[in-house]
């Protein structure tokens, strides 16, 4: 597998596969945006309240798919993830 070099200001990043940038940049779009949201907009008491809107999101997730727990998750991949045959 090759590597690529990326360089930024005066950091050098190695990249095995570009397909980690794309998700790198898609995880901070996507949960660092609310607290930015919040913090502008409340202050600490913003973060907080994204803070607990995630946390509800994701227990109302899991009790959709059947789990009542973070920990009845571990060992579960097979049941969680599906494999998309193109």
């Amino acid at each position: 597998m090759s590597s690529k070099r990326l360089q930024w200001g005066h950091k050098v990043f190695c990249v095995r596969h570009p397909f980690i940038i794309f998700v790198s940049i898609l995880t901070c779009c996507l949960v660092a945006r609310p607290y930015v949201y919040g913090l502008a907009i409340a202050g600490q008491a913003g973060v907080e309240q994204i803070l607990m809107q995630t946390i509800c999101d994701l227990h109302i997730t899991m009790g959709l798919c059947g789990f009542s727990d973070v920990n009845d998750l571990i060992g579960k991949r097979d049941q969680l993830l599906i494999k998309l045959d193109y």
